[in-house]
């Protein structure tokens, strides 16, 4: 496959060997914890535990906004260092990056890196891309925009986004070592 976007700013990361991922949440207006797109922030630690032990030979990069709170099992942040051109440098020698649906996976896809996304509320259906492993809710999901709230309150009036807390931190480590096993050959 082609690239469909190049990137030419320089990548400060060059000649390293890393996955980069992003959180797709931030603190903003005190949503971190409520808003549904959002996969809990403990569940990125335990799967970051789980993935350094498992590929110990690459670091793992946190990209994102200036208010994403940053990940402790993080090798390295760029949170608040970046613009978007050297975050897509960046995105663009990932050997993989992992991410909830959001704008970084589209660049991803636009960029051909390998991708995991995590879907709650929105569907991989509609906005996933064929080629990534997009990981959708076994207990619900697909029901963003049926509420004016639906991104800050479940519209099921669940006090959390339930299909987020469902994608287990090992269910999602299992699915990428399945999709790297596969890109790999």
């Amino acid at each position: 496959k082609k690239a469909v976007l190049r990137v030419n700013t320089p990548n400060p990361l060059a000649g390293k060997k890393y996955i980069t991922f992003s959180t797709s949440s931030n603190k903003r207006d005190g949503l971190h914890s409520l808003a549904s797109k959002c996969w809990p922030y403990v569940y990125w630690d335990e799967l970051l535990v789980l993935l350094k032990q498992a590929y110990p030979s690459y670091d793992f990069i946190q990209l994102g906004e200036a208010n994403t709170i940053p990940q402790a099992q993080a090798n390295t942040s760029f949170l608040a260092k970046t613009d978007l051109e050297t975050a897509c440098a960046i995105l663009q020698g990932a050997f993989l990056h992992i991410d909830c649906d959001c704008g970084l996976v589209h660049f991803a896809h636009s960029l051909n890196v390998p991708c995991v996304a995590l879907f709650g509320p929105s569907s991989a259906a509609f906005v996933g891309y064929r080629g990534h492993e997009n990981i959708s809710s076994p207990y619900c999901g697909n029901c963003w925009r049926t509420t004016d709230e639906w991104n800050h309150r479940c519209p099921l009036g669940f006090p959390r986004a339930e299909c987020m807390y469902s994608l287990t931190p090992d269910m999602v480590f299992k699915k990428i070592q399945f999709y790297l096993a596969g890109i790999k050959s």
